[in-house]
């Protein structure tokens, strides 16, 4: 898919997100999540932009670097409070729990998943980049909660997907999923 290898942060979270896209379908991505985790290793005190920083926790997470990944949290959370202005607010109110609930779901605990994502999953879109590269974050909430058997959740938030994207193939495919676990 690419010609080089890059350090590049929008690389990085490109990369990032289609691994955990083809990871949750059900496609063996190999070892191709050490390499992104390597460089996210070395950037888990830059807090530049929370977007850089959630799939930064993504590579962390998705190749099992729970220290890495422990030390981010930890200090995404002494970057926003040592600091005023909108970039720490969003860091710390919005960007250190999208990150947590990344490591969570790639723990498998789905609930602390749902737990975090929901209450702000229509805040996520401070953390940057374009609602094509933000809608991961959404598909994960939806995941967790097929997966911890939240069904009527899932048909909520199918429901509200599909309204605001009626084209996305996935959207339908999904809420059609749900609808038919749910006998519906």
């Amino acid at each position: 898919i690419r010609a080089e290898e890059t350090d590049d942060y929008l690389d990085i979270a490109n990369a990032a997100s289609l691994l955990w896209r083809l990871q949750e379908a059900g496609i063996d991505v190999g070892d191709r999540w050490r390499e992104l985790a390597d460089k996210a290793a070395g950037r888990t005190d830059d807090h530049t932009l929370a977007f850089a920083d959630a799939h930064y926790m993504m590579a962390l997470a998705a190749d099992g670097r729970d220290t890495d990944a422990e030390a981010m949290l930890a200090s995404m959370g002494a970057f926003a409070e040592g600091r005023d202005g909108v970039a720490a607010r969003i860091l710390g109110e919005i960007g250190r729990p999208l990150c947590a609930a990344l490591l969570a779901y790639a723990r498998g605990d789905y609930e602390t998943t749902i737990a975090v994502l929901e209450p702000i999953r229509y805040d996520i879109r401070h953390v940057g980049g374009s609602t094509a590269q933000r809608d991961v974050f959404h598909r994960t909430l939806v995941s967790a909660a097929m997966k911890a058997g939240h069904l009527t959740l899932v048909r909520a938030l199918m429901s509200e997907r599909s309204a605001d994207r009626p084209t996305s193939i996935w959207n339908w495919r999904t809420y059609a999923h749900v609808l038919a676990a749910m006998e519906d």
